[in-house]
């Protein structure tokens, strides 16, 4: 019998194993706690064997000799020579006579299967086929989780540095039973101190845990979001420099027709034509070069708010276009509670508190120029979030 050290292939995590090996069979898979991902094995790594040895495992290329329309396909096991070659010969003539565009690539999830270290792979040679169509299958939670990364900064990101956090959000994320890796790392940040606040109408063993719980209700979690996004605004709670320096944040909007003020709008003959901000510290719109460093410019007077008249153009800063109303209201009374419980609980988790939990309330009916999340404070109070598309 021998041990070898290794990593489990059967998802994305890829938890660290010991595999016990005896005459050339697997017959046990555990953690390995000296991997960093290794502290802990789901139960389908755990029966990696059975998967290895199972009877009805694929282990060859297989033709098929009778028409789809027989009950039996009558299966032939042929080389991989045969198989590489045939396929090749197949897809060759398709792209030929019909393009690359007619063949559709079907390819199973990479990120709950042995796929996970091959799938680049795969994309790559689509691509080089040269056909756009690919079809995956995939679980509800990937593709926000893969692409809004790439579609916001350009690429995709790694897993968030749990163990070094002050406030760990997880919205709708559940790694003990989905990402045990991640699940250590963690309980790894909560030890060092960082505060939990869990965004899920399930009670699941984190979100009982958490400093603050908000219970949405299913499908309301966008309205959940600009209120939250809201209370970002208006307390200054973000990097103020970060958006001056690398976002559009700062440019001027015209209030007359949506677009981007710009120099010629307000001096026609000007050589040239950048974008415009408010400076604040010379009480004036001045011009805007994005292609050198805010900094180098005055960023740090850029105008992030307010309404201003350059010539006889109103215009504000983008950040301000438009900011949604999304006021959170107690649904029995309809007053204001200015934020509520979403605020306590934000404010839980953002600095030093006791827990708060947000559960469900009740329905509300709105216009279609309107859409609601539903909580209710630790009070009782039933609280409405309601987002104005007004």
């Amino acid at each position: 019998m021998e041990e070898k050290p290794g990593y489990c292939t059967l998802c994305r995590s890829r938890c660290g194993t010991i595999n016990v090996v005896e005459a050339d069979s697997l017959i046990a898979v555990r953690p390995d706690p000296s991997h960093p991902t290794g502290q802990a094995m789901c139960m389908k790594g755990k029966a990696a064997p059975e998967l290895v040895h199972s009877p009805h495992r694929l282990m060859y290329p297989m033709r098929r000799t009778r028409p789809k329309t027989e009950a039996d396909p009558g299966w032939v096991r042929i080389s991989w020579d045969e198989a590489l070659s045939e396929t090749a010969a197949r897809l060759s003539t398709i792209r030929r006579e019909s393009g690359a565009e007619a063949v559709v690539f079907a390819v199973t999830t990479p990120s709950g299967t042995s796929l996970s270290d091959s799938i680049d792979w795969v994309e790559r040679f689509v691509r080089v086929f040269g056909s756009p169509n690919i079809c995956y299958a995939t679980e509800i939670c990937n593709w926000h989780k893969d692409v809004a990364h790439e579609f916001t900064f350009g690429c995709g990101m790694p897993v968030a540095d749990y163990a070094n956090a002050d406030l760990i959000l997880l919205w709708g994320h559940n790694p003990t039973n989905t990402w045990l890796a991640q699940s250590h790392a963690i309980g790894r940040g909560r030890a060092a101190g960082a505060r939990l606040m869990v965004v899920d109408p399930r009670p699941t063993a984190l979100a009982t845990q958490a400093q603050s719980w908000l219970r949405v209700r299913p499908g309301t979690d966008a309205a959940l979001a600009l209120g939250l996004i809201r209370l970002l605004i208006e307390g200054d709670a973000f990097d103020l420099a970060f958006i001056r320096d690398w976002t559009n944040a700062p440019l001027l909007v015209r209030s007359d027709n949506g677009r981007l003020l710009r120099l010629r709008d307000v001096q026609p003959d000007a050589p040239a034509d950048p974008w415009m901000v408010w400076n604040s510290h010379l009480g004036a719109a001045a011009p805007y070069d994005v292609a050198r460093p805010a900094a180098s410019q005055g960023g740090e007077h850029f105008a992030l708010r307010g309404e201003y008249a350059v010539a006889t153009i109103r215009c504000m800063p983008t950040r301000t276009d438009k900011v949604p109303n999304t006021s959170p209201t107690a649904a029995s009374s309809g007053a204001d509670l200015n934020g509520a419980a979403v605020k306590a609980a934000w404010e839980g988790g953002t600095n030093s508190g006791g827990s708060n939990v947000a559960q469900p309330g009740e329905t509300s009916a709105h216009g279609s120029g309107s859409y609601s999340a539903f909580l209710r404070d630790p009070d009782g109070h039933d609280i409405e979030i309601t987002v104005s598309q007004d």
